[in-house]
This record gives C-alpha cells, sequence and structure tokens, in this order.
C-alpha cells in the first residue's frame, strides 16, 4: 500500500491543488447556487416540451415541435445511451462534480498529464493546469453557457499526450489508446468546429514534425504513429456516432447546407457558361453565406488581447470604472462601449496571460526539439490567422471555399480557443526546457533579456505610443447614435460623448498594457534570480504560480464574478409564464400541440422564451431548418402583415409588443384540406407564391419533386360539402394521430415542418406503413402535404430516424471496444508499476554553512 501511495503522492497533490484552487474559486457552487447561463437558459426553453413528455411517459422524443414549426431533438439535446465513454468515463474525469468546478478540474488535469507524460517537473506541470483551465476564454464560455465548445477544448491537451507518446516515446499502445479516449470525449462534446480546428493545427504540426522524422532518420516510426492515429480517429467517431450520424443526415436541411434558393440564384448568375464552370457556381452557393459566416471574425487587436487583455476593450458594453471620462460624465446613463476590436460583439477577451506569454517566448528559444517549438506554435498561429475570419481573407476565404463542410461554421473567432491549447503548451514546456537546459548562466540571462524584451518591450510600445498608433474605432460606432437616440437625443451630445469614448478607450489600453508589463518583470525577474542562483528553483515555481492565478483570477473577475450565482431554483426554472402566456394556456386545455403563438414582444428569432410555454415560429437555434430561415427571412419580420403565412402555421395567438394577446380567426388548425393546386416549377417560384396564395383553399406544389403525387386529384370536382374533416385526435412530440372523413380522394395540409420521408417520418394509414416514396409530399414551400382516400382513416406520422438508431448501435459497439481496450490498457500498466521496486524516499540533508 505504500509503494502504492509514493507513486500516487504527486498527482494526488495535483488533483488537491486544482479541487482547493477551484473549490475557492467557484465557493458559490458548494453552497448551491448556480450561474444563470444565457446558452444554458435558452436550451431550457428549447427542450421543455421534450422535458415534460419525458417525465409524463418516461420516453424520449427524437423531434420537438416547440420551436421553428418543428425540428429533430438531436440536434438540441438528446440522450447518448451508447457513448459509455461520456457516460462512464466523463464523470470520473469530473471526480462525479457539476459545472463549474468538474468543467475547470477536467481541462486543469487533461493539461497536467500532458506536461508530465512531456517530462515537465511536477510543480510546474500544476502551474501550466491552472494557467491553461484559467484561461479567460474558458471563463467566458462557461459564463455565457457555451459548455459544448468548454468541453471539446478541454480534452484537447489529452490528445496532445497521446500524440507525444506516439511519437517521442514510441508507446504505440499507450500513446494509441490516450489519443483515442481524448478524442472520444472530444468529440462527446459535439461541437465538431473546435474538433476541425484542432485537425488544422494538428495536420500543421504532424507536416514539421515529418521534417524532423526525416533528418532524423526515423520516418518509419512517425508513419506507424501517424496510421495508429488515424485508426484511433476512426475508432473515436463510433461513441458519438448515434448523434454524428442522423446531425450529418440534418445538415442537408439546415441554413447552412445546400439551399435551393441560393443554387438557382448562382445558375441564373452562371447562365452562358460551361457546365463545369455552372456545377461549380451551384457547389459554391451551398453552406453559410460569407458575410454571415464571418461576422465573428477578430483582428490584429484581439490577438494582442491574448497578452494585453484590455487592448480591444474587453467585452461589448464593458465599463470601465470610475477615473473613466464616459463613467464620470454620464454615470450610469449611458453604455459605455469600450469594444473595438474585429468582432460585431463579443463577451471579452480571448487572454492566454501575460506570464504564459512570455513563458512562450522563453519557450521558443529554448526548446530543443525544434519539431515541437516551431511545430506547436505555427499550429497556434494557423489557428489564430483562422480566427481572423474576414480580416485576413488570404487565407480564410480559401479555406471558406476550400475546405470539405468549412462553409457550415459560423463565429470563426473562437477558433482562438483551440490556439490557446497549442499556447500554453510551447509555454510551460518551453518553461521546463529552459529550466533543465545545460546552457551556461550567461546563455540563460541572454534569453531571458531577449524573452522579456520582446514581451515587454511591446506592452512598452503600447504604453508609450499606442494611441498614435490605432484607431480605436470599432466599425458599429456609428450605428450607436441610431441606437441610443433617445439617451443622446442630438448629433452634438453623440459627438462629444464619442470624444470621450475614444480617450478611455487608449487610457484602457495603456492601463492593460502596463499591467501586462509589470507581471513580466516579476516573472522575468524571479526566473533571473533563480539563473543566477540567488533563489532555489521551488521558490521561483511558486512565485510563478502565485502570479498565473493573480494574473487570470484578476482578469477572469470582471467576467464572472461570484455576484453572477444565483439560487439555484432560478436557473432551474429561467422563464416565468406572464399573464399573457396563462390566458393562453388557459384557452388551450388540450395543450401547446393544438396551437402556435407569435410573440412580437421579445427577440422573436433569437430567444426560446416563448417556447418554454407554448409551440411557436420563432425560437432560438443556430441549426434550424433552411426552408424556415427562408420564409423568416422573406416574410415574418414583420409578422402582423403575412397573415396568410401565420394561418397556416396555426398560429392562434399573436403577442403585440405590448405584450398584449391578438386572437387570430384566421388560424387554419392542424390540418385542412385544400382545393386546388398552384404547380411551381422553381424554389424561388415556391417561396414568392407564399405572399399571395389562399392557404385555406390552396396548395403549392413543386412540379419537378412531386408533380406525379398531385395528377390524380388534379381536374377532380371539388366536394366543399361540410362532410369532409380531419383533425387531430391525439398529440405527441414525435407521434401526430389525425381522423379523416371524406366523401371522395382528398388532399391535405398539415400545419407541420416537412422534414423528408427517408430521413425520419413514418406515416401510417389504418396502421399500416406507407411506403417512403410519396406517403407525402413537401407544399407551401415548408409543410407537409397527403392523398387521404375516401372514408373514414386514421393517419399516424411517427418520427423514427432511422439512422439515429443504426447510429446508436455503432455507438453501443464502439464504446464497448473502447472501455475494453482502455481496461486491458491499464490492466497491463498495473501489472509493469506493481514490479517496480518500493520508491526511494529521499532525505533532505542540511548542511551547514
Amino acid at each position: 500500500m505504500n509503494k502504492w501511495f509514493e507513486l500516487a503522492k504527486p498527482h494526488l497533490i495535483a488533483v488537491a491543488i486544482f479541487l482547493g484552487v477551484f473549490a475557492t474559486y467557484f465557493h458559490p457552487q458548494l453552497e448551491g447556487l448556480a450561474v444563470n447561463m444565457r446558452d444554458i437558459q435558452e436550451g431550457k426553453g428549447m427542450i421543455k416540451e421534450a422535458n415534460d413528455y419525458h417525465e409524463k411517459t418516461g420516453k424520449y422524443t427524437l423531434w420537438t415541435n416547440a420551436m421553428f414549426g418543428g425540428m429533430p431533438m438531436y440536434q438540441i439535446s438528446s440522450p447518448q445511451n451508447g457513448n459509455f465513454v461520456a457516460k462512464y468515463i466523463e464523470p470520473i474525469l469530473h471526480l462525479w462534480f457539476n459545472a463549474p468546478i468538474a468543467w475547470f478540474f477536467t481541462a486543469a488535469l487533461c493539461f497536467y498529464i500532458l506536461m508530465m507524460v512531456m517530462g515537465v517537473n511536477h510543480w510546474l506541470s500544476i502551474i501550466g493546469g491552472l494557467a491553461f483551465s484559467l484561461g479567460t476564454n474558458h471563463v467566458i464560455l462557461f459564463a455565457e453557457g457555451h459548455t459544448s465548445k468548454f468541453r471539446a477544448i478541454s480534452y484537447l491537451p489529452l490528445a496532445i499526450a497521446g500524440v507525444y507518446l506516439l511519437l517521442e516515446k514510441r508507446k504505440y499502445l499507450a500513446g494509441g489508446i490516450v489519443f483515442l479516449l481524448a478524442m472520444a470525449l472530444n468529440l462527446a462534446a459535439t461541437h465538431y468546429q473546435m474538433t476541425y480546428y484542432f485537425a488544422i493545427g494538428l495536420g500543421l504540426f504532424m507536416v514539421f514534425y515529418l521534417v524532423y522524422a526525416l533528418k532524423q532518420n526515423a520516418i518509419m516510426p512517425y508513419l506507424k504513429s501517424v496510421g495508429i492515429m488515424l485508426i484511433a480517429g476512426i475508432l473515436a467517431v463510433g461513441p458519438s456516432f448515434g448523434k454524428l450520424y442522423p446531425t450529418l443526415e440534418y445538415a442537408k436541411f439546415t441554413m447552412r447546407g445546400n439551399s435551393e434558393l441560393k443554387k438557382e440564384a448562382a445558375l441564373e448568375k452562371a447562365k452562358g457558361m460551361t457546365e463545369e464552370e455552372r456545377a461549380k457556381a451551384a457547389a459554391d452557393a451551398a453552406g453559410l453565406d460569407w458575410d454571415y459566416a464571418m461576422l465573428w471574425s477578430n483582428n490584429s487587436i484581439d490577438f494582442l488581447a491574448t497578452f494585453i487583455p484590455g487592448a480591444a476593450g474587453g467585452s461589448t458594453g464593458e465599463k470601465a470604472g470610475e477615473g473613466y471620462k464616459v463613467t464620470d460624465t454620464y454615470k450610469s446613463d449611458v453604455i459605455n462601449w469600450l469594444y473595438w476590436g474585429g468582432a460585431e460583439s463579443t463577451s471579452g477577451p480571448v487572454y492566454f496571460g501575460a506570464v504564459l506569454a512570455l513563458m512562450v517566448v522563453i519557450g521558443l528559444f529554448s526548446i530543443e526539439n525544434k519539431a515541437w517549438a516551431y511545430g506547436i506554435f505555427a499550429a497556434m498561429i494557423l489557428i489564430a490567422l483562422l480566427s481572423f475570419g474576414k480580416h485576413f481573407e488570404l487565407l480564410n476565404e480559401f479555406a471558406f471555399k476550400h475546405f470539405p463542410k468549412y462553409k457550415t461554421f459560423r463565429s470563426h473567432n473562437s477558433a482562438m480557443g483551440v490556439a490557446a491549447v497549442f499556447f500554453a503548451i510551447v509555454g510551460v514546456y518551453g518553461l521546463s526546457e529552459f529550466i533543465n537546459s545545460k546552457k551556461s548562466e550567461k546563455e540563460k540571462i541572454k534569453i531571458l533579456f531577449w524573452s522579456v524584451g520582446i514581451v515587454g518591450g511591446l506592452s512598452a510600445i503600447c504604453i508609450l505610443l499606442g494611441g498614435s498608433l490605432f484607431s480605436f474605432s470599432h466599425f458599429e460606432d456609428d450605428l450607436l447614435f441610431a441606437r441610443y437616440q433617445g439617451q443622446f437625443q442630438t448629433q452634438q451630445n453623440f459627438d462629444n460623448y464619442m470624444s470621450l469614448l475614444m480617450d478611455d478607450r487608449v487610457h484602457y489600453f495603456r492601463a492593460s498594457a502596463i499591467r501586462t508589463l509589470i507581471f513580466v518583470l516579476l516573472v522575468g525577474g524571479s526566473l533571473w534570480l533563480y539563473v543566477t542562483k540567488k533563489l532555489q528553483l521551488n521558490y521561483v515555481l511558486g512565485i510563478v504560480g502565485i502570479l498565473v492565478l493573480i494574473d487570470m483570477i484578476g482578469i477572469n473577475n470582471k467576467y464572472l464574478s461570484t455576484d453572477e450565482f444565483v439560487e439555484k431554483s432560478k436557473v432551474d426554472r429561467p422563464f416565468v409564464a406572464r399573464p399573457v402566456d396563462n390566458a393562453i394556456m388557459q384557452q388551450e386545455p388540450k395543450g401547446r400541440g393544438y396551437y402556435r403563438v407569435f410573440d412580437g414582444s421579445i427577440n422573436t428569432f433569437n430567444t426560446s422564451f416563448a417556447s418554454y410555454f407554448h409551440n411557436t415560429v420563432g425560437g432560438y437555434s443556430a441549426v434550424k431548418m433552411g426552408r424556415i430561415q427562408d420564409v423568416i427571412d422573406t416574410f415574418l419580420r414583420s409578422p402582423l402583415t403575412t397573415t396568410n403565412i401565420m394561418d397556416m402555421f396555426n398560429v392562434k395567438y399573436f403577442i403585440n409588443n405590448q405584450g398584449q394577446v391578438i386572437p387570430n380567426a384566421g388560424a387554419l388548425g392542424n390540418a385542412w384540406f385544400v382545393d386546388s393546386f398552384i404547380h411551381v416549377s422553381t424554389a424561388t417560384e415556391e417561396l414568392k407564391t407564399l405572399e399571395t396564395f389562399n392557404t385555406a383553399t390552396t396548395a403549392i406544389v413543386h412540379d419537378k419533386d412531386f408533380g406525379d403525387y398531385t395528377k390524380s386529384l388534379i381536374n377532380k370536382p371539388v366536394d366543399s360539402s361540410s362532410t369532409r374533416k380531419i383533425e387531430l385526435a391525439s398529440y405527441e412530440p414525435n407521434r401526430l394521430v389525425y381522423k379523416s372523413s371524406t366523401a371522395k380522394e382528398e388532399f391535405a395540409v398539415f400545419s407541420e415542418i416537412y422534414y423528408a420521408p427517408n430521413v425520419g417520418w413514418n406515416v401510417y394509414l389504418d396502421n399500416k406503413l406507407l411506403p417512403e416514396n410519396y406517403s407525402h409530399i413537401r407544399t407551401d414551400y415548408l409543410l407537409r402535404g397527403m392523398k387521404i382516400p375516401a372514408g373514414n382513416h386514421e393517419i399516424v406520422f411517427e418520427f423514427k430516424p432511422a439512422k439515429y438508431y443504426t447510429g446508436e448501435k455503432i455507438s453501443y459497439a464502439s464504446s464497448s471496444i473502447i472501455i475494453l481496450l482502455l481496461l486491458g490498457w491499464l490492466f497491463m500498466e498495473y501489472k509493469k508499476l506493481d514490479a517496480l521496486p518500493m520508491p526511494e524516499t529521499k532525505k533532505v540533508v542540511h548542511k551547514k554553512k
């Protein structure tokens, strides 16, 4: 037992320190409080219908009608029952804590493991874990509720540990399993954009390492490592396949997929071109538009904020406090718009740390294996440049056009979260190499001189010349007057405000640069004392560790303070029903499945508030279906003037901007019969026709896609008698049961979003499953339509996406293989350690002077 304790003791100390720091920093969590994170809050609105269904029935639904007329639940929140890695391994890495302690602890632990694998001093590895995990970006991601992004990033150091074991240690089994486990956990977080950036950075590093391997005549070990990484990467997809497989299918139908409207517009512009050029134009039209995708792009000032935290002004609307001109002049009467970086808005800087920045430069001078120094640093720079988006078109336009699936991503400034991983590696590993280097005292002092000179010198330049080097203007400054005209009233008042604001931005910039310079000098001085043998290493590392904590927590408190923790009950129930919500629900005893609401009193298409209580046309999702986005962009920005579209969405209630209910007598219900068709030949014509057609009596049919389906109904006499009837008999989010009664074959329109039959919705007529092809069709651009035979019938729509269930089976199998591999490897490592002799306890001998 003593042997095992001695082997585990340094790691237990690391765990204890991490828990101590995070338990202290996030102590309100231990008091039962929680942070009301915006995205999590919105998420609760998205999943309320599904959660209520689960509580009532004990079953999970893979579809919800709460937002945008309906969408798959596996794009919002759905169980990954087959993902044993996420289900059983991740809680162990969290030590069974909840967030935020769990996530920050895991990020620190993964980085600590990486540093220990790379042979870094135990105490410096702990400092590295704290420096990485307390990166300001992580705190902001947590505060905003971007949980999947934070989780995905936190496992990347563990993946690099696997790469190091493969390339440097040539421990192929250990390296392969560590890489496999890390990537499986990364993918389980379901933020594939972070995985994509990491793959790009790792790919560039592997190119650098290939050159190194060729010089070392070690090409075969390199190729073997690459092969293991590829196999492990493929296996890592398996546990998440249950979610990834249907997601890839659904992506084609979203606003990030292949829009027919954009394709038709591109082909119209390409008239007269060759077939090859027209095909390319159509392909280029897929995915997001450049301007939309690049809306959140960093620039050089945002990058400067990685080590001068206030360089770009902090967050959008960040208040500078007392002593600043805008604050002193306007007090709290006007917004203090300090941010002037490259993004439209931001929640704060991606601050790596002044201490870590100095360590990075020291590392570039000190790391002997240049594949790890320059390769990792180059990966960091490349990913940082990808975060520049529209501000570095030379690279990003090429990536946007030629990288597979790259056009499906937006908010490219988030790439800096992955860049932070590589930055921290160079910094901590680099300082370790500096400490352990056999260079002379003179050489080490020279490295320190140049490193402090570079980082401190840049800070000094910003202090002395910053006011004249930059414009300190933001591209949306001109819009502030219109946005806050009621506060400024006159242009002259606004001009005076902007003059004061520019001075404050310069002041904030310089104050932040002074702060960075102080940290650089303190760390540089401490290392000089070590190099000149005036201070022992452990004391120096203690000083560096304390400075890291002061540096990072000092900035992080601006973006997540203890004041933002609230009673957990407020987090669990983020939305409180208003009198208007209660009034609507009282009028609908059957429940939310029998009506929709359009709430004009809120930011309709950027919040899930209304979806918490009602099924709505609005909502909050970046992956809504492309056709609903087309309708929103074309018609629904002014909802009260497009009543025909609201009628077909069964919007029975409008809430106006005064919060009053306006009943809509024209709402057509859950389903209705039509008497005639409008046949169109393009998606553009199909959308345009929505503006004027009579939704109650007519259906729009796209001839190319579905014209054959309606041929049997054309020119048949209309039965407008009251005998025909169709209504929703029972409602579950994923199972809709209708009863119909007609004297002859009719065509019914259902007020539900069309999602092709072969990707999820099964249709049963009198308990008989209809064939996928033409069981029902798309009509009215985005709704469902179906031929109903004469007589009395039961029609059931049931959502059972085959690829989800196939994916789940693959997840079960893959997870089981990974768990068995992990357990087998751990047993082998245990046997090796068990065979080791008892570690010797070193006695400290105090020599008399």
